[in-house]
């Protein structure tokens, strides 16, 4: 029985894999398989292999698609489609033409500054970037969940004033299950100043947990901090279904791509400010959860 193919471009970042894996999850029919692009003398022979079995006309499948995000798996998605006829769908906005692929998925912040109403009738807004995290509506009562970035290009972290907004939210907080974790970017001597603070808060150091952990965590809680600086993690926690709260950082510049997607997420109601926070003392509900690997799922099964 023929059965239809996806291939899944990796560049090593575990972010843009998982934006791939969780449309993935919603494609009936497909067998799927992550070609790492790391190597590009692996990924040339990778091709070179695809070439003669298709001049042999060695395959049992019935529809191939290659997709990715990340900007080194890029050029390999057009040569798939120029040269195996591959459909080819790009999870980002392109450094190439869009007409280079067969569907682009591009965060809306991308475009705020653009006239989208001349996109491509090929390309497709999404309100963040897909992922992994599944809705769910069982929600463990009155459980909490810090989610700490770090320093990056457009944001930097003052340990001192986070610990205080976050000593705050605890007090308002008190008998909820509470629980923070950190990334890979958080300063080392964050999570010691915080034990210093003896709030009764559940430390997970986010180096050392397992990847699964955070979906699953996401899944069954009611309410979500995230650093203004953690976007992949802001749109994650949305679509959980949880209430989230924006945690405010020093920013470095007046105005960047990730400030304005979240300016854009604060007006339109599905994230609520620190600030806001202080004279509310409770999180607003978003008007909707967000499940744009399932939407993206459903574009492609339509379209390709």
């Amino acid at each position: 029985m023929s059965q239809n193919q996806l291939y899944i471009l990796s560049d090593g970042k575990p972010g843009h894999l998982n934006q791939s894996l969780g449309i993935a999850e919603y494609l009936e029919g497909y067998k799927i398989e992550i070609i790492k692009v790391e190597s590009k003398l692996e990924l040339w022979h990778w091709l070179r292999c695809q070439l003669k079995l298709k001049q042999n006309k060695i395959n049992l499948t019935t529809k191939t698609v290659i997709m990715g995000a990340g900007s080194k798996t890029q050029l390999w998605l057009i040569l798939a489609k120029y040269l195996l006829n591959y459909k080819s769908i790009v999870l980002m906005k392109p450094n190439y033409p869009v007409c280079c692929f067969d569907l682009c998925f591009v965060p809306e912040h991308d475009y705020l500054m653009c006239d989208v109403s001349r996109l491509a009738s090929h390309v497709y807004l999404t309100k963040g970037a897909p992922n992994k995290v599944k809705y769910t509506k069982k929600k463990e009562k009155g459980s909490l969940l810090f989610l700490i970035g770090g320093p990056s290009k457009a944001y930097d972290l003052s340990s001192n004033s986070l610990l205080d907004i976050i000593k705050f939210i605890a007090n308002q907080s008190k008998g909820k299950k509470i629980t923070l974790t950190s990334s890979r970017r958080t300063p080392t001597d964050f999570l010691e100043l915080l034990k210093q603070l003896n709030l009764k808060i559940e430390v997970i150091d986010g180096t050392e947990s397992k990847l699964e952990w955070l979906p699953e965590k996401l899944a069954t809680t009611e309410q979500v901090w995230v650093t203004e600086d953690s976007v992949s993690m802001v749109y994650e926690a949305l679509s959980s279904g949880a209430r989230v709260g924006l945690l405010p950082m020093v920013k470095l510049k007046k105005s960047s791509r990730i400030s304005l997607g979240l300016d854009l997420l604060i007006n339109e109601n599905y994230l609520m400010t620190y600030m806001d926070y202080i004279d509310e003392k409770v999180l607003t509900k978003a008007p909707q959860t967000l499940q744009e690997a399932k939407r993206c799922a459903k574009i492609i099964a339509l379209n390709i």
